[in-house]
């Protein structure tokens, strides 16, 4: 089973959380196994204290290292997000960045699951290449 880093927007939104909790969702349901660390972290440490922040992102850096890939979710890239990927990129390259936009608003998990699978991922050694992240 392959490890997927859900990267998506946190800062500190229980909103945020909500969304990243439907994708992991929908990564085990395609066989994945998902590490969020903004859904796991988010019990313990505040996103708005500026220490717990750095920590965090860390952290996350260091699970980082045990994922096959980084999945990218939702249309906004935020300050956290950008570190990763592009710590991400420095460690595993490009060829394992895969960047999905997945309605707010998808209720049926399943058809959405089985629609990335049978028009995006049979495509397994070409995922889509992220551009690099904008550093201003």
């Amino acid at each position: 089973m392959k490890i997927i880093f859900v990267c998506s927007p946190f800062q500190g939104r229980e909103e945020n959380v909500e969304k990243a909790k439907r994708y992991c969702r929908m990564l085990v349901n395609m066989g994945y196994i998902p590490i969020a660390p903004h859904v796991y972290f988010s019990q313990f440490m505040d996103d708005l204290n500026p220490d717990d922040r750095r920590k965090a992102l860390e952290m996350n850096k260091k699970l980082l290292e045990f994922c096959d890939e980084l999945w990218i979710f939702g249309d906004e890239i935020t300050e956290g997000m950008k570190e990763e990927i592009e710590y991400f990129r420095k460690i595993k390259g490009d060829g394992k960045i895969r960047r999905l936009t997945v309605p707010d608003n998808h209720a049926n998990v399943a058809s959405y699951c089985e629609n990335i699978v049978d028009k995006d991922y049979k495509h397994e050694g070409k995922p889509e290449i992220v551009p690099e992240v904008d550093k201003s």
